[in-house]
């Protein structure tokens, strides 16, 4: 008789579903500091109902936080001041994801705006692990553990309880050391990220971790690697090759469609202050080596826009709540003309004009016994739309101006540099803005006006020369500021009534995130910054428009754009532009509302 063949044995299966938060800023019920009302949509709460769905589909699933958790709103900035107000001694928002069972979480470079002493504690009442594996003290130890390995229970197709080791690593940006110079300055080290990312992910799979997940707080470029890159999570995954990765850092949502593969490894980046949660689903065998991965696919989802508040955290908030309405309620000065942000990448507005002579006023009184050169000041629209969505501007009434609508003029906690710059490198610095437009030719139609690359953030007015943009050229800059051939766009660049000279001398008074590199500005060209002590900008924002009586009521006009004739080009900007009082520059034309709350507004560059 012939002998039976042998049974095959039957693979386990499972599916191990992955949930990544990041760029949360502490915001936990959604509520809108700068508005001081409750905000539409976003928040930590806003994500409840969909952790809570992505939990109940599968048997297992668990849960990240990819950082820049801690700080990025008033009530961030009130809790670092009233610890005494935490329930229970615990950090709200480190209560928070305590409260949703958070599996392990990874810091964001905003984690250190505070100090590394208020990280500590602030981290103190976790109830997860935290990883970084790039950030160091001095003495080479790990600032906190660069990885874990996390043994979870796992359910197979079959019903049957089973055993995984997940491997969680974590990154952040090496430009901390800069942005936060005067904070970090002699207490840690920062490494290359690519570089501790692969470490890691070689030591959890040495140490026994049969899946790898990475928490890379870093955007999604797709760059060549160089050393100490900001944003490395493509390299990442081509080099490193963990199982699953969350990126986060520059509040872009990836993937628009799954199966969301970057180099083969699945990837979410999702948005910011709570707008999405990143899913990714891995399906698992069990071989010889433990379970690995067999395919795998990510996609986002958005929380639902409307007020957004979760039971669970009331308790968690209601004290520094209290005190942050309070404090946003103080007044600061008193302006006679709307501060309004929706026209301003296209030209001078009120808004930025403020911000660019409080901190030339800053500048020349901390260099008031020194003062050997002139001094100009660098600003941005930092709340001009974009990916925050149709309502994200500065819109303040005339009247009483508040502690809130300081936060709104100045959106991030940055503190203010001093560095001494040539002609030069001002027309430099000035280029890299001019890379925000597209190149409009004479008899150009109804083209979009703004680079789909570029952010409003990145659109510094240098203030005490004036000039213009000629976009009929090619940009010096692509958006990431990186340099390109040609002369560039800015054409009658001025000082005091006389052409710029490029080896005249200058302070310019900008902010530790350009001087760190954020945005790709001409740093390295400049001098060493200044050393001055660090202040906040919106503390001498705040002075500015206390000491200052009358406020102004109309911005100088620093910059324009030259004439092409016959051209047109669209922008889009939200819908409060069309209220009552907000002036409308004489040779733009409304068209119409678009898409996302937005609406469409024609440029003419005729003369």
């Amino acid at each position: 008789m012939a002998r039976p063949p042998a049974a095959v044995p039957t693979l386990k299966r499972a599916q191990l579903r992955v949930l990544g938060l990041s760029d949360l800023h502490m915001n936990i019920d959604g509520y809108d500091y700068f508005r001081d009302e409750i905000g539409q949509g976003g928040g930590l709460a806003a994500l409840v109902p969909l952790i809570e769905t992505a939990r109940a589909e599968v048997a297992n699933c668990v849960l990240f936080d990819n950082g820049d958790t801690i700080q990025g709103s008033p009530f961030a900035d009130v809790a670092v001041a009233a610890p005494k107000l935490w329930p229970g001694g615990v950090h709200p928002m480190v209560a928070a994801l305590n409260a949703l069972g958070l599996d392990g979480a990874t810091l964001g470079n905003h984690e250190f705006n505070y100090g590394i002493a208020y990280l500590h504690t602030a981290l103190e009442g976790r109830a997860y692990p935290l990883v970084c594996a790039n950030i160091r003290t001095l003495e080479g130890d790990n600032l906190y553990p660069p990885h874990v390995i996390l043994t979870r229970a796992l359910v197979d197709d079959q019903g049957t309880s089973q055993s995984i080791k997940i491997g969680l690593f974590g990154v952040c940006p090496p430009q901390i050391l800069k942005w936060d110079q005067p904070l970090l300055e002699g207490k840690i080290e920062a490494e290359d990220m690519v570089e501790a990312a692969c470490r890691a992910v070689t030591q959890l799979r040495a140490a026994g971790a049969e899946i790898v997940v990475g928490l890379s707080h870093s955007g999604i470029v797709d760059h060549p690697h160089t050393a100490l890159m900001e944003n490395a999570t493509h390299i990442i995954a081509q080099r490193a090759m963990p199982d699953a990765l969350i990126a986060g850092h520059t509040h872009k949502r990836f993937p628009d469609t799954a199966p969301g593969l970057i180099h083969g490894v699945p990837t979410v980046q999702p948005g910011f202050w709570g707008s999405h949660l990143g899913v990714i689903d891995l399906d698992l065998t069990h071989g010889p080596a433990g379970w690995e991965v067999v395919s795998a696919q990510a996609h986002l989802r958005a929380a639902p826009r409307g007020p957004a508040h979760s039971p669970r955290f009331a308790h968690l908030t209601a004290d520094l709540h209290a005190k942050t309405q309070a404090q946003i309620r103080q007044p600061v000065a008193h302006i006679q003309a709307p501060l309004t942000s929706y026209f301003s990448q296209i030209a001078p507005t009120l808004s930025v004009d403020l911000v660019l002579q409080a901190k030339s006023f800053w500048g020349r009184e901390i260099l008031a016994q020194t003062l050997d050169r002139p001094v100009l000041a660098a600003a941005s629209p930092f709340k001009a739309g974009g990916r925050a969505g149709a309502d994200h501007y500065v819109d303040i009434e005339p009247g009483a101006l508040l502690q809130k609508h300081v936060g709104d003029l100045y959106f991030y906690p940055n503190t203010l540099v001093i560095l001494p710059v040539t002609g030069a490198v001002v027309k430099e610095w000035l280029e890299r803005s001019a890379s925000q437009f597209n190149r409009i030719e004479p008899g150009a139609r109804d083209l979009p006006l703004l680079a789909e690359d570029h952010a409003a953030y990145d659109f510094d007015v240098i203030s005490g020369v004036s000039y213009r943009f000629d976009l009929s050229k090619p940009a010096a800059f692509d958006g990431f500021g990186a340099r390109q051939d040609g002369p560039g766009r800015v054409v009658d660049l001025q000082f005091d009534g006389a052409a710029l000279d490029p080896k005249a001398q200058f302070y310019l008074v900008t902010s530790g995130y350009r001087v760190g590199g954020g945005g790709g500005f001409p740093v390295a060209q400049a001098g060493a910054p200044l050393g001055v002590e660090a202040t906040p900008a919106r503390t001498a924002l705040a002075r500015y428009l206390a000491q200052t009586k009358p406020l102004p009521t109309v911005p100088r006009p620093v910059w324009s754009f030259v004439p092409q004739d016959g051209a047109s080009a669209w922008f889009d900007t939200g819908p409060g532009a069309r209220k009552g009082g907000h002036a409308l520059p004489s040779n733009v034309r409304y068209q119409g509302p678009v898409a996302d709350g937005f609406d469409r507004y024609i440029l003419h560059f005729d003369g």
